[in-house]
Formats: C-alpha cells, sequence, structure tokens
C-alpha cells in the first residue's frame, strides 16, 4: 500500500511550463519581440562547414550560409548551431522551441532547407575547431567515420524559403530538434539543403544568417523555449499521502487473523 501511494503520489505530481530565452553574445529578445520568465547567455555555437573548403573553420565569421551543389560551381554548405548550458533538465518536456535568426541574404529559386539532427557522439564539437572535415582539431573525423555528412541523422523538419529580404527577421520551428538535444540523442542542429534541383549558370541557391559573431549586435540569433518539468511534491502534500498510506497499513495489519 506504501509503494502504491508513493506510486500515485509521483504520478499526481503536477508540471510546471516555464519559458526561457536562450542567447549568445547580445540579448536580442526585444529586437524578436519575445518575451520570457527568464533570459539566459549560454555557450551558443554556430559556425558554417563547407563541402568545397573541407578543413577551413568558419566559427568566427559574421554570416552563415546554407547552400546547394549547383551548375555555376557553388559547393554545399551547411550551418551547424550548438547550444551548451541551457539549464533545460535531460527530462524535460520541450513544448516549442523557435530558433530567431536575421537574413543576411538570398540568391536562386524558391526551394526547400532541411533542419537535420548530429549524432550524439559528435557532443564535443567546437565553434572555434569544426570544419567540414572532423568536428575539432584532434579529431581524426566525425564520429560517423568520414566528413560531416556523416554525423548527419534525424530529418527534423524543413523550410521553404523564395526570396527574403536582407535584414528581415527569420524564426524557425526547432522543437524536436532541441527535444533530441536536451535528451543527448542529438549534438546540435543543421541547416541545410539536400534538394536534387540546381540553380541555373551564374546563380547559387543560397540561404544566409546572422550569426553570434556579427559586426551588429542587434542582428545576433536567439532562441525561445517553452518546457514542461515534473515538479517535485510540497512536504505537506507527501505527509498527507505517507499519513494515508501508514493509517491503511495499520488497519490492515489490525484486521489480520492471528
Amino acid at each position: 500500500m506504501l509503494a502504491l501511494c508513493l506510486g500515485i503520489l509521483c504520478l499526481a505530481a503536477p508540471s510546471r511550463a516555464s519559458t526561457v530565452w536562450l542567447y549568445g553574445g547580445t540579448n536580442n529578445a526585444s529586437v524578436y519581440g519575445v518575451t520570457a520568465d527568464t533570459a539566459l547567455s549560454i555557450g551558443w555555437k554556430d559556425t558554417q562547414l563547407t563541402q568545397a573548403q573541407p578543413s577551413v573553420i568558419w566559427g568566427t565569421n559574421a554570416t552563415l550560409q546554407a547552400n546547394l551543389n549547383n551548375a555555376a560551381g557553388f559547393t554545399r554548405s551547411a550551418i551547424l548551431f550548438g547550444f551548451d548550458g541551457t539549464g533545460i533538465p535531460s527530462t524535460a518536456t520541450i513544448l516549442s522551441a523557435t530558433l530567431f535568426l536575421t537574413v543576411n541574404n538570398f540568391a536562386g529559386s524558391v526551394d526547400t532547407w532541411q533542419i537535420r539532427g548530429v549524432a550524439a557522439a559528435d557532443a564535443g564539437w567546437m565553434e572555434g575547431e569544426a570544419s567540414f572535415d572532423k568536428p575539432f582539431l584532434s579529431a581524426a573525423s566525425w564520429s560517423g567515420g568520414g566528413v560531416f555528412d556523416s554525423s548527419l541523422g534525424t530529418v527534423f523538419g524543413s523550410f521553404i524559403e523564395s526570396n527574403p529580404a536582407s535584414g528581415s527577421l527569420f524564426s524557425l520551428d526547432v522543437t524536436s530538434a532541441l527535444q533530441a538535444i536536451v535528451n543527448g540523442t542529438s549534438a546540435g542542429l543543421a541547416l541545410l539543403n539536400y534538394s536534387n534541383v540546381s540553380a541555373g549558370p551564374g546563380s547559387a541557391q543560397r540561404i544566409s544568417f546572422h550569426s553570434d559573431e556579427s559586426a551588429t549586435p542587434a542582428y545576433r540569433p536567439g532562441l525561445l523555449v517553452e518546457f514542461t518539468t515534473t515538479a517535485v511534491p510540497e512536504p505537506s502534500r507527501m505527509l498527507l499521502f505517507l499519513g494515508a498510506a501508514f493509517m491503511s497499513a495499520l488497519r490492515r495489519r489490525r484486521g489480520t487473523p492471528h
């Protein structure tokens, strides 16, 4: 009976919803028009990984781009994000997560970009060391045994763009991707284009955003998260359940024939 009451107690514990605004170098909540219970500066990581320049490290670039192989000679690039020190428990349920970015430029026609997960084994990737070849300088390769492609995992979503204006605000639903990161089953989220459609000669299929290193602080990104955690029961509530369990056990003992 005691075990049953404790089980009921745990199941009855309410969930508490919280919203947190996560950012790196600049708190731009007001720029993106968001509000949250708390705002927290974290270990924000963002970089670009480019197939044609596999050993180049782009972590300090002010802008980052995702683009597609095409007839003009542009080679595919991906934008990689990571969020260290969020304080969100691994057992939390992510109700919503929105990545806010500022567009640098766009070129090409309407196309679809994917939101992909990254292998959990690459959780140690470093903004200042990651390249298309490896997650950090001392690594031989990404965890899949090859270049960045070998680390790509679940497709968590996609977005279609035609021609967003330079300087416009941009938001992406990354709820599923962040849930995987919080749970420890993904090491980050990547934006990339895996379409088989090529832009015509002289054009690029490209979308570019300002990074956390942007020279204009107001252009730097942020992440708005709403999540729930199971609350710890109040002591008075716990005592009530324990008391009920004790009295039930006592009655059962008294009613047992000797």
